[in-house]
């Protein structure tokens, strides 16, 4: 078994022979691993995921996100199949369709994903400072602390760069750029005490 952590190095997500699981979710009974109190299959897979996935669909999202960026880091987008991916979610690959309508629109979603969760986190950290420098100083270290807490981030930066940022080019980054913008000026417009047009930031 492995384990992902969340920004401050709590067990979020544990691996289990090849699934990723939601800590809290889980528990090992007699050397078997259940979710909630639902027995995993010798592949990782829970019983009737099927019937678990209509009646929680937004946890069936969050699973097959949580798979699907793991194994897109750890493959790349290209390399990591749907298959791989139902399984490590413990969902049927039709579930990844009916979610995501194919492996590139489920990408897309893993992308929006990762960078809604470090803008969320940065900005958040940077609104409780007041000057300047300290609000930089938040941003910087926050953005950094989540690099270190996910490495499966930084491995789907580093193929986006090596791929001329394919996938970045199909989703708005404007939406995760401008809030940390949007700190950064109030900022700025605190110490000067005057307005700050967002293009000057």
């Amino acid at each position: 078994a492995g384990y992902y952590s969340d920004t401050r190095g709590s067990p979020t997500s544990i691996i289990w022979r090849g699934r990723i699981l939601m800590a809290g979710e889980t528990q090992l009974k007699d050397g078997r691993l259940t979710t909630n109190g639902v027995a995993a299959t010798g592949n990782g897979a829970p019983g009737n995921g099927a019937t678990e996935a209509v009646r929680d669909p937004e946890r069936t999202r969050r699973l097959i996100l949580q798979s699907a960026a793991a194994l897109f880091a750890k493959h790349g987008p290209d390399a990591a199949t749907v298959d791989q991916i139902a399984s490590g979610a413990g969902y049927s690959k039709r579930m990844v369709y009916h979610y995501f309508g194919s492996k590139k629109g489920l990408y897309l979603e893993v992308l929006k994903s990762v960078y809604g969760r470090v803008t969320k986190l940065v900005t958040e950290s940077a609104e409780e400072s007041v000057g300047l420098v300290e609000v930089v100083d938040h941003l910087i270290q926050e953005y950094f602390h989540f690099l270190q807490q996910n490495p499966e981030f930084v491995a789907l930066l580093n193929w986006e760069n090596s791929h001329d940022v394919q996938g970045l080019q199909q989703v708005d980054v404007r939406g995760f750029v401008q809030p940390v913008c949007e700190v950064v000026r109030e900022a700025i417009e605190r110490e000067q005490e005057s307005p700050v047009e967002e293009d000057q930031v």
